[in-house]
């Protein structure tokens, strides 16, 4: 069981815990941060050719989330929604884009992508991600593809883990709650003279919270179908070694989520004996080499080489047993799963030069992307349900080849792009960039951007925009077959976007600041699928004319000392191009941080994120989803005893009931219900 093997993995550590005192971090200071990785130049958020917002460690730290997708609900303009299609995992929104796996958003760890080559998710391979070993999360909201290409579609996020300056030299710490909740985490960092070594360690588990579903297709009539959402194994690994200009990342990620809620939302146990329970387990290996060459003090090369590789198996009850679906009730259950393995191979040179009023980043990137191997389990076939006699099926049939929903192929994709920054004074700044990509298996694209940028000290900072992305049609909107739910379109082409922005910062000191950011965007071919059984290339570019239009704001103010409140509100209108509302996306979201030191050590936190109304596709019309409002609460002690901290964090205070967008009238006509209230006691200890 994993379970034991956790606690002895505790018991058998001996580290320590929070190295850096990031309660006293300023809101200047987080200004200041570089965003290195995204804009590949160091720059601050206030200053950089973009929209930027910084999730610092201080704030990380302070807020008491544990994973990826609570922190980025705490985030302006950003919703994280719990989905179940190909498994369950979190799809990311912005600004009015909300899609089934969130391909239109690119996700970047230390800067290596992350989003899958069959879904185009970012958070296939790394559900529920744990924040004990990130360092901070960058954010670009709008188009980055002219320096990142496909997926950086309507926004970029950076997901920087622990540094060897910003944690301590061991650390362990130790966490249990509801739902049997055991949660681990260590680190170790070592340095000899220019060699700098940090290995880090999360391990999760916990029993899951039970719901309950009366309502959708393929459901057993009068019966009220319970189901959990365990996760059974979640552990993550990574290792950083530096020496001089060179460095090395690598990090392993497992999960093993058990009775997760598949498509429908069906009773899971069953009584056939090959099968007892749903499952949904990955695996991703992910590794990244790159050097520093300073050739002098104004040219710098960095070269970059990347490689993942990733596996997912899936197998799910599709119908319960004794279902009336074609003329026989079935006396055995409806069973199906599909399991494929992935990799990615990425290099890139990079050039920055910075002279006299110029910084020039220019690039060059190779990579080849592809389906390694593939197959489609199930029990009996669609033809077998609508069969007028009953089946008795004994085992699993494995399809490879032609016959399962993907073939195992590859695509190869390069790049060039190239930035200048021109700096005709030191009030402003001037950005034109360029990218060119080019994908095998449809077209290239070309994506261009423009900025300026407008400061008056730290005090004002004013920014007009306009940028151009795409994104590239993935494996499952191109080649799947064989389900019935979904099949691949071969002659698509990619989605693009333009973009208009322009944002205001105002901070007059070092205890507030302000900004303000508008958008305008424009989309042309955007993928979209006709969700029916059995309907030949589902997958289409739908007509131009989409458009999404709104603002954000982000105000950050330091009441009196310690104590500090963070408000965000954004409004999207988001309209397809026949002047109707899109669906899925709440037109209103706000979010609250505030944070009060108490005492020597103590810290008390009250966080949470309000969204309105949203329109979802119910099985005979479009229906309207009710707002949610969701409050976390959270106070720390350090130094309880010497070395030892702990922490107490309650989830969903009010018990909220609250859903994310079941995106599919089929598979979730009741959307999907997001767990109720939970508690978390943790403990570090340090020396």
């Amino acid at each position: 069981m994993f379970r034991p093997r956790l606690f002895a993995l505790g018991f058998a550590l001996t580290c320590s815990l929070f190295a850096q005192n990031y309660d006293k971090m300023t809101i200047e200071d987080i200004l200041q941060t570089e965003v290195t990785m995204l804009f590949k130049s160091k720059s601050t958020p206030l200053k950089a050719p973009g929209i930027i917002s910084i999730i610092s460690r201080s704030e990380i730290e302070r807020s008491g989330m544990r994973t990826l997708s609570e922190i980025l609900n705490l985030s302006i303009g950003i919703e994280a929604n719990r989905a179940i299609m190909f498994g369950r995992h979190t799809t990311i929104g912005m600004r009015g884009r909300t899609t089934h796996f969130g391909e239109d958003i690119l996700i970047l760890l230390d800067g290596q992508r992350l989003n899958d080559v069959y879904s185009g998710g970012g958070l296939s391979y790394i559900k529920d991600m744990s924040l004990r070993h990130v360092d901070r999360i960058e954010i670009i909201r709008g188009p980055g593809s002219t320096l990142f290409g496909s997926n950086a579609y309507v926004g970029v996020i950076n997901i920087i883990s622990s540094t060897y300056s910003t944690t301590d030299k061991q650390s362990i710490s130790l966490a249990t709650g509801s739902f049997d909740t055991v949660d681990i985490g260590t680190q170790y960092r070592w340095n000899s003279g220019k060699l700098h070594t940090l290995f880090t360690a999360n391990a999760y588990s916990d029993d899951g919270d039970e719901f309950t579903y009366t309502e959708g297709y393929l459901r057993t009539p009068g019966i009220e179908h319970r189901v959990t959402d365990p996760v059974e194994e979640q552990i993550d690994l990574g290792l950083k070694v530096s020496y001089e200009d060179f460095s090395l990342h690598m990090d392993w990620f497992k999960r093993e989520m058990d009775d997760y809620m598949p498509f429908g939302f069906f009773e899971n146990p069953t009584d056939w004996e090959p099968f007892d329970t749903n499952r949904d387990d990955s695996e991703m290996f992910r590794l990244q080499a790159g050097y520093d060459w300073e050739v002098n003090r104004y040219l710098t090369i960095t070269g970059n080489a990347r490689y993942s590789e990733a596996e997912a198996n899936m197998a799910y009850v599709i119908a319960p047993e004794n279902l009336f679906i074609g003329t026989v009730a079935q006396d055995i259950p409806w069973l199906g799963g599909s399991n494929y393995s992935s990799d990615n191979l990425e290099f890139e040179m990079r050039v920055n030069y910075v002279r006299g009023k110029h910084e020039v980043i220019g690039g060059a990137m190779w990579a080849r992307e592809g389906i390694e191997e593939a197959n489609l389990m199930y029990n009996y076939t669609l033809a077998q349900v609508f069969s007028p006699e009953p089946i008795n099926p004994t085992d699993w049939t494995v399809v490879e080849g032609e016959g399962s929903f993907v073939s195992p192929r590859s695509r190869n994709i390069s790049g060039v792009y190239l930035q200048d920054t021109y700096y005709p004074s030191e009030h402003w700044g001037i950005t034109a960039g360029i990218r060119y990509d080019k994908f095998a298996d449809f077209g290239d694209a070309i994506n261009p951007r423009l900025a300026g940028v407008y400061n008056v000290g730290d005090t004002w900072v004013f920014k007009l925009l306009y940028g151009k992305a795409f994104r590239a049609p993935t494996y499952n909107e191109l080649y799947t077959r064989n389900l019935p739910i979904m099949r691949g379109t071969p002659d698509l082409d990619a989605q693009t976007i333009e973009t208009y922005e322009t944002s205001a910062h105002f901070s007059p000191g070092p205890v507030l600041a302000t900004t303000l950011s508008l958008f305008y965007s424009t989309y042309e071919g955007t993928i979209q699928q006709e969700f029916a059984l059995y309907t030949d290339e589902p997958y289409f570019n739908g007509e131009d004319g989409d458009r999404d239009q709104g603002l954000e704001l982000d105000l950050k103010w330091r009441l009196v000392r310690g104590s500090d409140l963070r408000l965000g509100y954004t409004y999207v209108s988001s309209e397809n191009a026949d002047g109707s509302r899109r669906l899925f996306t709440p037109e209103h979201k706000g979010t609250l941080s505030f944070y009060q030191r108490i005492g020597r050590g103590g810290l008390f936190s009250l966080t949470g994120f309000h969204h309105g109304t949203r329109l979802v596709q119910a099985p005979e019309s479009v229906e309207k989803m009710d707002n949610a409002t969701v409050f976390h609460a959270r106070y720390r002690q350090r130094h309880l005893i010497e070395n030892v901290d702990v922490e107490l964090s309650v989830y969903n205070l009010t018990d909220e009931e609250w859903y994310s967008p079941g995106l599919s009238a089929i598979l979730a006509p009741q959307n999907v219900l997001n767990r109720g209230v939970s508690y978390q006691l943790k403990a570090g200890y340090r020396f």
